[in-house]
């Protein structure tokens, strides 16, 4: 093992190569232009890592035919042709290299979760890796996958890896360093997987066709929910939304709407001007989505694919003769984060990564002169929010929840559950508790299940809600003390249901936990009185709301529960959400894992100070001389 720590000063910026929307798209109805759609881009270059590059600056690091980049955070995992690289990207402009680790067989994909990373090797089958000291990395064990290992996904404790003609298999690694086969989707020639809970969407390349896999149990995944054959040879796909985007190679861009996952609809289409462009690879962030081509040259365009039938190409990067190997985006409150592999064809590589500044449509407030003022909210890419406990005064203001089209879209304002009059005098002071807001991290979340009551869902992304009572949602926020003698006025639970799988309406009900749980560990079985914690939770529901549908907030009133954890903190085991009823609809929402920091659960809470005692009034003292 070699320890590297090479630290990459930006020594030039604005050499990526903006370009005009170019392109055709058509969709199944018919081919409209883009025209109005179009707009210019800000992509600038912030570092690379790499020798001989193009950009006249990098390290001194001379990547060997790199292959793939996992984000974990801003901490990039980096394999190329001999290995594993370990990437500090936290500084922008400054991405230190921390460690490497000797890999054999050619570089694929990994991911890692907490102290161990998983990494295929194409014909050297998988790697666990210890990753929990940065500047020593080593290998922990490895696995015998047979096939072409290509990819890994995680779900919950499980392992799906994609090995070619060796099938996807499921390996349990609830023990880190010894992963067990548990079963296998075979019979076809799968290139990569993306989950989506409870669903799985595949990619298959010698036999190109585009397949969707029930996971919702993980153990016993239903291989043949839905497959349809693509022409010529298919690669990556990313889902968001009710959207999967898969990559076509010379066939370019296809788009299938999962609203029914059991029967995608194809949405739209979208070819590369230049014939010898072959879409490989992709990544999405919001409402854009960024494709990286094969072919030297080629480069990366972005999209604005919030409507697949009015598709824009806005902007993109090339890097001289290199062409796009992986993409991965890292969201910010201005934009995002863009780091892109790129390879030559003689192996040379580099990874670089870019600025993508955009700006949120933002509407012109309505302001009306009175001495009660009107509070119209402005679109805006980050809720108004208090960052610590001392927060700023805030007028009181009817709020509506905003139904967004899609997931990949941010929330267009703060929702707020109370309906107060304005006032110029503040009531009340307000903050807002959401994982990784200005550095909170309390927030732990879960989902526990009767239909596979020994999986933990902990690290999900989302957590799901079933009406017939065999799916609870689990969560707790860590509370901070309140100022001394200050009164509560109300504390909002705020959910963003991010899937649905059908059109009922159900009500959830929420009830106060009265057992402590941890969502590492928390199963249908575990660690209740009877499994599925009947008994553990008080029986009065703190409040009951009606589901109306997906992509859109919903707020839950936790006040009377969040009054005895204020004064009680060690009585805090959160609140479960659940509901039995003859119909079966299942709700997922937004964990705080998941990747848009945006959605993430969000907890408001409201208080009143304690009043300044008014100063006391005293009577005049006369003083009379007596006679």
């Amino acid at each position: 093992m070699v320890k590297l720590r090479i630290t990459v000063v930006i020594l030039l910026v604005g050499l990526a190569v903006a370009f005009a929307a170019r392109g055709t798209l058509t969709s199944s109805a018919q081919e409209p232009a883009l025209g109005s759609r179009v707009t210019g881009g800000r992509l600038t270059l912030e570092s690379s890592i790499g020798a001989g590059t193009p950009l006249g600056f990098g390290s001194a690091l001379a990547l060997v035919y790199p292959r793939s980049v996992y984000l974990d955070g801003t901490m990039a995992y980096l394999m190329d042709g001999n290995g594993l690289y370990i990437v500090d990207c936290s500084v922008p402009g400054a991405a230190t290299v921390l460690g490497y680790v000797s890999l054999p067989g050619e570089a694929s994909e990994g991911v890692v979760r907490g102290n161990y990373g998983y990494f295929a090797r194409w014909g050297a089958g998988l790697y666990i890796v210890d990753v929990s000291d940065k500047s020593n990395p080593r290998v922990a064990a490895s696995f015998a996958t047979g096939g072409l290992a290509s990819q890994v996904a995680l779900l919950g404790d499980y392992l799906y890896v994609v090995a070619e003609s060796a099938g996807i298999q499921v390996l349990d690694i609830s023990d880190p360093t010894n992963p067990q086969f548990v079963t296998r989707c075979s019979g076809e020639t799968p290139q990569y997987i993306t989950l989506q809970e409870p669903w799985a969407y595949v990619t298959d390349f010698w036999n190109p066709k585009f397949r969707v896999l029930d996971v919702s149990i993980p153990t016993a995944p239903n291989c043949n929910v839905y497959s349809v054959a693509l022409p010529g040879h298919v690669q990556e796909n990313v889902a968001a939304g009710d959207y999967v985007y898969v990559a076509n190679q010379y066939e370019g861009l296809r788009i299938y709407d999962v609203g029914n996952p059991r029967q995608p609809v194809l949405a739209g289409l979208y070819d590369h001007p230049n014939s010898d462009a072959y879409l490989t690879e992709l990544a999405i962030s919001r409402n854009f989505l960024y494709a990286g081509y094969g072919g030297s040259g080629q480069g990366v365009e972005r999209m604005d694919v919030l409507d697949p039938a009015n598709l824009a190409v806005l902007d993109g990067v090339t890097y001289g003769d290199f062409q796009c190997l992986d993409l991965a985006v890292l969201p910010q409150d201005w934009g995002d984060r863009l780091f892109v592999v790129w390879q030559k064809a003689d192996g040379q590589g580099a990874l670089a990564i870019y600025h993508v500044e955009y700006e949120v449509p933002q509407p012109t407030p309505t302001r009306t002169p009175s001495s009660t003022p009107t509070l119209t909210p402005t679109r805006t890419r980050t809720p108004t929010r208090t960052p610590s406990v001392t927060p700023t005064p805030s007028h009181t203001s009817t709020r509506t929840p905003t139904n967004t089209p899609r997931t990949v879209v941010p929330p267009t304002s703060t929702p707020r559950p109370w309906t107060r009059t304005p006032t110029t005098v503040p009531d009340y002071y307000e903050f807002i508790l959401q994982e990784g807001w200005t550095g909170y991290e309390g927030t732990t979340d879960t989902f526990i299940t009767g239909l596979a009551p020994t999986t933990i869902y902990g690290s999900s992304q989302s957590f799901s809600v079933r009406s017939d009572g065999w799916a609870h949602g689990l969560i707790r926020f860590e509370l901070p003390a309140l100022p001394a003698g200050a009164e509560l006025v109300g504390t909002v639970l705020e959910l963003y249901s991010i899937g649905a799988s059908s059109a009922g309406t159900p009500n959830i009900d929420v009830h106060e936990v009265t057992r402590p749980w941890n969502e590492v560990t928390a199963t249908w079985n575990v660690p209740w009185t009877v499994p599925g914690a009947a008994g553990d939770y008080l029986p009065t529901p703190l409040c009951s709301v009606a589901m109306s549908g997906k992509n859109q907030w919903y707020s839950f009133d936790l006040t009377s529960a969040a009054r005895g954890w204020f004064s009680a903190p060690a009585s805090n085991h959160g609140v479960i959400l659940r509901r039995l009823e003859q119909i079966s609809v299942e709700y997922q929402f937004a964990s705080s894992e998941n990747y848009d920091s945006m959605l993430r659960p969000r907890l408001h809470i409201r208080y009143r100070p304690q009043p300044t005692p008014a100063p006391k009034a005293f009577l005049p003292l006369v003083l009379k001389r007596r006679p």
